[in-house]
């Protein structure tokens, strides 16, 4: 991975993981449509803004409320 993409792959991850546990809005609706009709757990991959690719699984939102693809690694702090 190029530092580039790492950097992009944080950004993202850190928007849909700050969505998730503040819980504050939804998840992006394509993060949503990738998940229709999937199992927990599956794998989907989600494309950014600038169009590269993230790898995550689907997952129910902490509150329960939506069920959506969330990037699968997080990056260590």
């Amino acid at each position: 991975m190029t530092k580039k993409m790492i950097l992009v792959f944080c950004a993202t991850t850190a928007l849909v993981t700050t969505s998730y546990a503040k819980q504050k809005g939804k998840p992006p609706q394509e993060a949503i449509e990738l998940c229709l009709n999937q199992d927990e757990g599956s794998q989907c991959t989600i494309i950014t803004p600038r169009g590269d690719e993230v790898v995550g699984k689907c997952m129910t939102t902490p509150d329960k409320k939506y069920f959506a693809c969330a990037p699968q690694d997080r990056p260590k702090r």
